[in-house]
């Protein structure tokens, strides 16, 4: 690490958050519960959607951790 926040310091938080992580993800699935209906008409355009952005979301992480690894070389 880059030694900025010591780990001791943020322990704690870091295991609380983690362990009630799920509470963060109540909010989206109330929001699919109640766009249930809209969904349901478009189903495969949203599971395709989805696909796209998580496939995305993926390339785009790789390619970021290779800049910064080719940033960190050239140091």
């Amino acid at each position: 690490m880059a030694g900025i926040v010591k780990e001791d310091s943020v322990r704690d938080v870091a295991l609380f958050l983690t362990d009630n992580m799920a509470i963060f993800f109540i909010p989206a699935l109330i929001g699919i519960l109640e766009m249930w209906g809209l969904i349901k008409m478009h189903f495969l355009a949203w599971v395709a959607l989805l696909t796209i952005t998580a496939l995305l979301v993926m390339a785009v992480s790789g390619w970021a951790k290779q800049l910064t690894d080719r940033i960190r070389r050239r140091k």
